[in-house]
Formats: C-alpha cells, structure tokens, sequence
C-alpha cells in the first residue's frame, strides 16, 4: 500500500479527528474575510503539513489496522476549549463595511448617467425609424425558434453542469482534443481560402498545443477534483445560475440602448456636420463633409459600452467568487454561514463595498478596448495605404495581448477584492504575488476549464442551431438558404452566449477555488479531510501556501 492510499484510507475512517481551528484573525472591516495566518503559527502548520515519514522505529500504527502507518500529512491542532474566549476560535466575519476606491464609483456613475441623459435626448428627438429594419428581422417564426432554441440551450447547460460532476475526467480530455481539433480544422480553412500566414500560425500553435499534451495531462486530476467540487457547489446553489441570466438580461438591455443610441446619435448631430467643396486640377468639384462633435459622441459612446460591459460582467464574477470563498471557510463548521443568502451578501459587497474596486480595474481595460477600437477605424479608413495599415496591425496587435494579460491578472485581483474587500491597488499586488508563486499551475488549471467550457458553449450553439433551422423550416418551406443560414448563425451565437453566461460560474468557481487553496489550505482540513488528502494526494504543493 502506497502513502497517497494510506492517508485515503486513514482520512476517510478518521475523518471525525481531523477538526482544525485556525488561528486568531487581524481586526478587519469590510464583511470580508481576514488574509489567511502569517507569522509563526502559519510556518509551523506549514512545517508540520510537509514533515517526512518518521523512522521506521517510530511508526505509530492505530488500533485494530496494524499495517497502517501514521500519514505524512498529520491533523491540524484540536480545537479552542469551550470555556473562556475563544473568538478568536474561527474566522471572523463582520456585517460593518466601507467603501473602497469610491472614486472610481463615482466618475463611473457620472459618467453613465451623462450617457444616459444625452442618449434619451438622442432617441425622443431622432427621426430614424427603428420599427420597419427591426420588423424585417424579427419576424414572428425566428422569435418562436429563437425561444425554443434557447431554452433547450438552456437546459443543456443544466446538463452539462451534471455531467462535468459526475464525468469530469473525460470532459477534461475531450475537451482539450477538442480545442486542438479545432486550431487546426481552422487552420486547414485559411489555407483552403489562400490566408497563408494565417493557416501557418493556427497550424503551428495547433501542433504545439498537441504536444503539450505530455505535460498537461499530470494537471488532470487536480483540476478533476476542482472542477467536481465547483459543479457540486453550483448544483448545491442554483441561485448562481439565476444571478447569471439576470446580469446576461442587464448586458442584453445595454447592448441594445446603445445601438439605439448610436442610431440616434448619427441622425440627432447631422446639423453639425460642416461641408467644403474644392476643386481638383481636372476642374472636378468635390465635397468633403466632417462632423467633430459626431466623432467625439462615437468615442464617448463606444468608451462607455466597453466601461459598463466590464464592469457588469465583473461585478457577477465578484459576487460568484464571494460566494465560493463563503463555502470554502464555512461549509461544514459548527458556526455554519455567516448569513442566510451567502449568494446575495456577496452581491451586495461587489454591487456597493467593493464596486468602485470593480469600476477601477474595469477602468483600465474599457481604455485599452476604447483604443483598439478606433485604430480599427483608422486602419479601414486608411485601407489604402499599405504602410499605415501594417502599423495600425502591430499596434494592435501589442495592445491585444496586453489587453488579454489585463482580464486575466484582473480575473484574480477581483478574487481578492471579493474575499477580502481590499482596495483595488492592494488587490492587484497579492493577484502578483499568487500568480508569481503559482502562476503556471494557475495557467494550466485555467487552460483546462477553459477547454471544458468551450467545448460545452460549442455543443449548445449547434443544437441550438440545428433546432432553430428545424422549427422555422415547419413554419415556412419556402424561406430562402440564406435566411435560413442568417437565423441559425443567429440562433447559434445566442445559445453559445447562454452557455457560457450559465457556465462561467465554473471559470469564476475554480479560480476562487484554486486561490483559496494556494493562500489557506488548512481551512477545507477542518471541515472536509476527505477532499483535503486527495487534493494533497494530487497536488502536494497546496499545503506549502502561498509564500
């Protein structure tokens, strides 16, 4: 019998002796939780947890299991005695809050409802008819299959939630397989339609992700378990789900406001726009129009959208990650939960405590998005000149990957601000200090989910599609094939986007998951040893913390 079975086996029939209190917590406001133990008491559990077997004359064997060893990851100490204080016995949680980066909320809210006011100024004074173009789309068949599509998108999403529990390993493989398959079935594509460069990039990096296979398959079973106990979690509150469709509803109604708003916009400011006529060598006359407060309101525009779709799509992802920290430091321990709909506590701390933290860093991408944006503009209006246009790529090429290590560093300091309320600054240096000390393995367990999502969000848009195209063919079979295509890309983008708002729950739960297993693993040894060992069995480097 090997160690890893050894302490399986004395974890899951001495699961009672392994009740752990932690140690006195920092005074901290906020309704958060404190930062894990530093100082001596955390280095001698970190000690105790990494100590070797003893001798072979020192092993100590338990009752009626004379084979059985004492396991190399021992219990954390016994609990406080009743008698006396002992507050200080588990992890304090307090209902007094204060805001933080309260700045950053209100310059966003101004600013918001600045947009707000104009644009409703926009749309009661516009002349554009909204009704004739919206009627030529959503005709009354693609509604009925729009409805019916993504319900069942819907509850294949529900499903899959299922299935990623009770198959987690499987979905993990297929849908790594899955992403290589489709880097390079794309790849073949752009070199079928003659973009060489293009195939040849997807090419190699479908290769070199194939390949990658050797070394990501040993992070396999850690993230099995965290993905089982993420699905179990979101079957255990469902509530997460329902939180998801509401701010998709919200993301939704914004989406459509500013188009209408930029509709308006374009016909409200015509009475700007200033024109001079020249004339060229030939005797030609031309006209040149420009419109600089129109300019200007694409630019507000288009920076708003971006500002408030990250902080919406932030602010859930706060409010879920509060709720997985809330089950990882409460679930199974004598206090129980701090409150009564952990799920709504933590929305309201992101929703108001912690919301001008969220607007902070939501800050920082809309800028960058707001700037690729209009070097898309400047690249097709300089489409001509072949210089400009390889500048404005590289441009945005850079400003692209730094974009994308943006949402990911921000991914992690948002974890921070939701469980421990801290300013969106000191969020962003422990996101640093956790990614350096654990940022491949944070990497890969990422990559991984990923893949699982992806895979899912993929299956929902083609039956969600494919169910489309049937319900409007019994409709009419006389629509023509590119109507027919139009509805079902339609209906396919739309169940995908159902998919992967109900199953980002996932992303958000495993990242928690994971840093709250990298900062204080002792926590889930005092309510749940069994998962403790085998996550420790899996991933050992869990009970050095984070250093």
């Amino acid at each position: 019998m090997n160690g890893h079975n050894q302490n399986q086996n004395y974890y899951a029939q001495n699961g009672n002796e392994y009740s752990y209190t932690p140690p006195p917590p920092p005074n901290q406001g906020g309704g958060y939780y404190p930062p894990p133990p530093q100082g001596q008491y955390y280095q001698n559990q970190q000690q105790m947890y990494q100590q070797p077997y003893p001798p072979n004359d020192q092993y100590q064997t338990l009752p009626d299991q004379p084979n059985l060893y004492k396991p190399a990851y021992p219990p954390a100490p016994a609990p406080a005695p009743i008698s006396g204080d002992h507050s200080h016995a588990t992890v304090k949680y307090t209902k007094t809050s204060k805001f933080r980066d309260l700045w950053a909320a209100l310059l966003y809210l101004a600013i918001l409802g600045f947009f707000i006011a104009i644009s409703i100024i926009y749309i009661s004074n516009s002349k554009a008819s909204f009704k004739s173009s919206t009627n030529k789309v959503f005709s009354s068949s693609f509604v009925t299959s729009l409805f019916i599509s993504l319900g069942s998108s819907l509850a294949f999403s529900i499903l899959y939630l299922i299935m990623c529990q009770k198959f987690a390993y499987f979905i993990i493989v297929a849908s790594f397989w899955f992403s290589v398959f489709m880097l390079i079935a794309t790849a073949i594509y752009y070199l079928a339609i003659k973009i060489y460069v293009m195939g040849a990039i997807l090419l190699v990096f479908g290769i070199l992700y194939a390949l990658s296979w050797v070394g990501w398959k040993r992070a396999i079973p850690f993230t099995k378990i965290i993905l089982e106990t993420v699905t179990q979690i979101v079957r255990k509150f469902p509530s997460t789900i329902a939180l998801s469709l509401f701010f998709s509803a919200i993301m939704i109604a914004f989406n459509v406001f500013c188009i209408y708003s930029l509709v308006a916009s374009a016909d409200y400011l015509k009475k700007y726009q200033k024109c001079t006529n020249t004339t060229d060598r030939n005797g030609v006359v031309k006209q040149t129009c420009s419109n600089t407060i129109l300019v200007l309101n694409y630019v507000f525009t288009v920076f708003v959208y971006f500002w408030s779709i990250q902080v919406i799509l932030n602010t859930l992802h706060t409010a879920i990650c509060g709720l997985f920290a809330t089950y990882y430091f409460y679930d199974g321990t004598p206090e129980g939960y701090p409150t009564k709909n952990p799920l709504m506590s933590s929305l309201v701390r992101a929703s108001f405590f912690s919301f001008g933290s969220i607007c902070f860093g939501s800050l920082i991408v809309a800028v960058i998005q707001t700037i690729r944006a209009l070097l898309q503009l400047a690249r097709q209006q300089n489409s001509d000149d072949l210089f400009c246009s390889i500048i404005i790529c590289c441009v945005d090429c850079i400003l692209g990957c730094i974009e994308g290590m943006v949402e990911y560093f921000n991914k992690y300091a948002y974890i921070q601000i939701a469980i421990y309320g801290k300013p969106y600054i000191q969020a962003s240096k422990d996101a640093w200090h956790l990614l350096s000390d654990r940022g491949v393995n944070a990497i890969v367990n990422d990559c991984l989910v990923n893949n699982v999502v992806y895979l899912g969000s993929f299956i929902a848009g083609i039956i969600s599609a494919l169910i489309s195209y049937l319900v409007i063919r019994s409709f009419s079979s006389t629509l023509a094939s590119s109507t027919l295509i139009v509805y079902s890309v339609a209906s396919f983008v739309f169940g995908a986007s159902i998919f992967t708002t109900i199953n980002g729950v996932i992303l958000s739960g495993s990242s928690t998951f994971f840093v709250c297993l990298a900062e204080d693993p002792y926590s889930i040894a005092r309510t749940k040893p069994e998962l403790f060992s085998e996550i420790v069995s899996k991933y050992p480097q869990v009970v050095e913390g984070v250093h």
